[in-house]
C-alpha cells in the first residue's frame, strides 16, 4: 500500500472521467475498492455548484448572509414580556432621558447587561465571579433587581447602584405604562 492517498476522487479517475481501476487497486484494499465501485457515477458533464439555502435561488448574497447571521446572533436575546417592552419603548421616545441611560435601560430591561459570568461564558480565562468580593452575582434566570435585593447592592457602598437610573426611567415614564 502506497504511503500518501489521493487527495480528490478525479485522482482515481482515467482521461475519460471513468473510474481507474488499476489507480484503485494500487491505493486500496480489495474491500475498499468493492466499496467504492458500488458508488453509482453521475452521467451528467456539467460542473458541480454550491447552493445557498437561505435564499430560494440557492445563490448567496449579502443581504441572505446578514440575516442568517443576525438570527444566529440573537438567539440568546432574552424575550420581554408586553409590559417591559412598553417600558423600553416608553424610555427610548422620551427626549429627557440621556442616550447612554437609554441604552443602559435596553440592555438592563433585556438582560443583556454584560458580567464576569457572560464573559466568561465566551472567554473562560476570565472568572465568572465578582472580582471584588467573588460570589458570581448574575445567571441566566436572574436579574439585577433580583440579585440587588438577595445580595443587598443598594446598601453596599462597594458595588454600584441602579437606584438613580430606576427613580429616572419610573419618574419619566406615565405610572399606566410601567
Amino acid at each position: 500500500m502506497p504511503s500518501q492517498l489521493p487527495v480528490k476522487v478525479a485522482d482515481l479517475w482515467n482521461n475519460e472521467k471513468e473510474r481507474d481501476n488499476l489507480k484503485l487497486n494500487s491505493q486500496f484494499e480489495e474491500e475498499a475498492v468493492q466499496k467504492i465501485l458500488q458508488i453509482p457515477l453521475m452521467q451528467d458533464t456539467s460542473s458541480d455548484k454550491l447552493c445557498w439555502r437561505f435564499t430560494k435561488n440557492g445563490e448567496c448574497n449579502s443581504k441572505s448572509a446578514y440575516r442568517e447571521f443576525y438570527k444566529r446572533d440573537n438567539q440568546n436575546l432574552q424575550q420581554v414580556d408586553s409590559q417591559t417592552l412598553a417600558l423600553i419603548k416608553a424610555t427610548w421616545k422620551d427626549k429627557n432621558i440621556p442616550p447612554k441611560v437609554k441604552v443602559f435601560a435596553w440592555r438592563f430591561l433585556r438582560e443583556a447587561l454584560p458580567s464576569s459570568l457572560t464573559l466568561n461564558q465566551r472567554i473562560s480565562d476570565i472568572p465568572a465571579a465578582c472580582c471584588r468580593c467573588g460570589v458570581t452575582y448574575l445567571s441566566d434566570n436572574t436579574t439585577i433587581a433580583d440579585t440587588a435585593k438577595k445580595k443587598n447592592f443598594m446598601d453596599d457602598p462597594g458595588h454600584w447602584s441602579f437606584r438613580p437610573f430606576w427613580t429616572q426611567i419610573t419618574s419619566s415614564v406615565p405610572i399606566d405604562r410601567i
